[in-house]
This record gives C-alpha cells, sequence and structure tokens, in this order.
C-alpha cells in the first residue's frame, strides 16, 4: 500500500514560495492593466494578498514577496 503524503507540513517551503515569486510578479504586471480599483484589479489584489499570507503562515517572512509592512 502506498504511504499517503502529508500536506500539513511542506517538505521545503521556502523552495515552493520561491517557485510561486514568478506567478506573483505576473499579477502584478497584469495588475498595472486593468481599471485601478474596477472588478479585475480587486481579484487581483485578493490573489496577492492570499498569496503573502499563505507566505507569511508557512515562512513567518512578511516581505517574502517584496511587500513592505503597512502602518
Amino acid at each position: 500500500m502506498a504511504r499517503a503524503r502529508s500536506f500539513s507540513n511542506p517538505m521545503n517551503p521556502r523552495a515552493e514560495f520561491e517557485a510561486l515569486k514568478p506567478a506573483f510578479d505576473t499579477i502584478i504586471k497584469l495588475q498595472t492593466t486593468v481599471r485601478p480599483y474596477g472588478p479585475d484589479y480587486i481579484i487581483l489584489t485578493a490573489v496577492t494578498k492570499a498569496m503573502g499570507t499563505a507566505a507569511f503562515h508557512f515562512l513567518r517572512d512578511p516581505n517574502f514577496f517584496g511587500s513592505k509592512p503597512h502602518g
């Protein structure tokens, strides 16, 4: 019987998120082509924020994708 893979602890989360950086950059570039604060812009913002939140959850690095803290 095959052993089930555990998804609760990725083998190398930093490497997995490094692989997502080009996608993150592409989403940011796409965001510059749509109307600011329109529906497309808002959904793309939600995607980048979700990616940043996931990276923080696994890596504890609030600036992993290059975002700066607000405040």
